[in-house]
């Protein structure tokens, strides 16, 4: 299966979909500021575009069969995700449908909410409202900083996509 990842940062589930799909089968679109990314998956051997415009990325995009989507804060055109054979799926840092939106993390201090999680759930034209395909919980400790909060979640996160990759889990849904 040819995997396509659309994201704005290195992470861990970077590392996991190296390991579980092959660095031939991946490709990162990245659509960061600066070469942090570009290089993590040139050390790895990943390949790797630089997002300009829909537009531009859209023929690198044809004989993949699915789109994940990890932090990032762009919506996806739907002509896009209807490229992939499977779709998209979205890996999102909170417990759907409790926080949706590209950066949960404000809302979930400012409730002071002990408990979060990542939810995996199929891209739809709707922000966070696709079918969940997975999720897991983890705590939030009383006085926990941010950073510590969302290293938990990209560990969780990583978990959770090989977890759904291997078992094929995006496949129940549907496209």
């Amino acid at each position: 299966m040819k995997v396509c990842l659309f994201t704005r940062s290195y992470s861990l589930v970077l590392d996991k979909l190296a390991i579980i799909i092959g660095t031939n089968d991946l490709l990162v679109v990245d659509f960061s500021t600066d070469d942090t990314l570009k290089n993590a998956c040139k050390n790895m051997g990943i390949n790797h575009i630089l997002f300009t415009a829909w537009l531009y990325i859209k023929k690198e995009l044809i004989g993949f069969d699915l789109l994940i989507s990890y932090k990032l804060n762009v919506i996806i055109p739907m002509d896009i995700v209807d490229i992939f054979r499977f779709g998209g799926i979205n890996i999102h840092p909170s417990l759907l449908p409790k926080y949706r939106g590209s950066n949960p993390w404000f809302q979930i201090y400012y409730n002071m909410d002990l408990e979060s999680g990542v939810t995996i759930h199929k891209i739809t034209e709707n922000v966070d409202s696709g079918n969940i395909i997975a999720h897991r919980h983890f705590s939030i400790e009383p006085g926990q900083q941010l950073p510590l909060a969302m290293n938990n979640a990209d560990i969780t996160a990583a978990n959770l996509i090989t977890e759904v990759i291997t078992n094929n889990m995006f496949l129940d849904i549907g496209k």
